[in-house]
C-alpha cells in the first residue's frame, strides 16, 4: 500500500495548481483512492468517493453555465453534446495527466502494482474529487476558475470540433498524444440483405483490438469501432504503453 502524500507534497501540488487557499486536508482526501482505505483496514478513514460524487455535479454546473453563456446560438442538443464530451472520462483523464495527479494518488498495493497510477478511470475520478475539494474550500467561484483554467484546452477543442466531430480523428489525436503510431481498421464480417447491409469492423492498435462496431457501410462500422475505443480509454492506454515508439 502506498502512503498518502505528506503535507509537503500536498503543498507542492497546491502551489503547482494555484490552490494555495484550498484546504490541504481536502486536497489529500481527493487523492485517496478507496483501495488505500480498504487495504489499510481503516474503516474510519474516508476515500475520495464522496468528493467524486460532488465534483461531478459541480463540473456539470460549471460547464453548463459556461457553454450556455458562451454562445446563445447553441441548441439544447449541441449544449448537451459539448458538456458530455468535456465531462467524459477521456477528457478528465487528459486534464488529470496534464496536472500530474497520478504521482500524488494514495493507492492500495493491488492498484499500485496493476498500473493504477496511470489508469484513466482513477485519474478522472481524482479530477472530479479535486474539483469538489476546491468547491468546498472556496465556493463556486473558485471551482469555476479552476475548471475553466485547467479545462481550457479541452473546451477550445470541443468548440472547434463542431457538432459532427469524427470519432476516428478524435481517437487518432488521443493516441498521438503518446505515440507516433496510428490505429488501423479492418472489416471482419459483412452480411444482411442488399437493401440493409451490415458491416462489422475492428479498430486495432499495435495488433490489439481496442474497439469494434457495426454499421451499414464500412465507413460507418469503422466510426462505430472508433467510438467504442474512445469509450474505453483504459484499454487504449494499455495498448499504447506496450507499443514501440511511444513518447515518454
Amino acid at each position: 500500500m502506498t502512503e498518502p502524500p505528506q503535507l509537503d507534497r500536498i503543498d507542492e501540488l497546491r502551489r503547482r495548481l494555484g490552490l494555495e487557499d484550498a484546504d490541504p486536508s481536502l486536497i489529500a482526501l481527493a487523492l485517496r483512492h478507496t483501495s488505500h482505505v480498504r487495504e489499510g483496514g481503516r474503516p474510519d478513514t474516508d476515500s475520495n468517493e464522496r468528493l467524486e460524487f460532488l465534483g461531478d455535479a459541480v463540473l456539470d454546473l460549471v460547464l453548463a453555465d459556461y457553454l450556455f453563456t458562451f454562445d446563445a446560438e447553441l441548441s439544447e442538443g449541441e449544449l448537451t453534446r459539448l458538456k458530455s464530451t468535456l465531462a467524459q472520462e477521456a477528457a478528465l483523464a487528459r486534464v488529470g495527466r496534464r496536472l500530474g495527479l497520478g504521482e500524488f494518488l494514495a493507492l492500495g498495493r493491488g492498484e499500485e502494482d496493476s498500473g493504477g497510477r496511470q489508469r484513466a478511470s482513477l485519474i478522472a475520478d481524482a479530477v472530479e474529487a479535486l474539483i469538489a475539494a476546491v468547491y468546498l474550500s472556496g465556493g463556486l467561484p473558485a471551482a469555476r476558475q479552476f475548471v475553466l483554467t485547467h479545462f481550457a484546452a479541452e473546451i477550445d477543442e470541443a468548440l472547434d470540433a463542431g457538432p459532427a466531430a469524427d470519432p476516428k480523428t478524435a481517437l487518432q489525436e488521443l493516441i498521438q498524444e503518446q505515440t507516433r503510431q496510428l490505429p488501423t481498421y479492418r472489416t471482419v464480417s459483412n452480411g444482411g440483405p442488399a437493401h440493409e447491409p451490415s458491416f462489422r469492423a475492428e479498430c486495432r492498435f499495435a495488433g490489439v483490438v481496442i474497439g469494434s462496431g457495426i454499421g451499414r457501410s464500412k465507413r460507418e462500422a469503422e466510426k462505430a469501432a472508433a467510438r467504442s475505443a474512445l469509450a474505453d480509454p483504459d484499454a487504449v492506454h494499455a495498448a499504447v504503453v506496450h507499443a514501440p515508439n511511444a513518447r515518454p
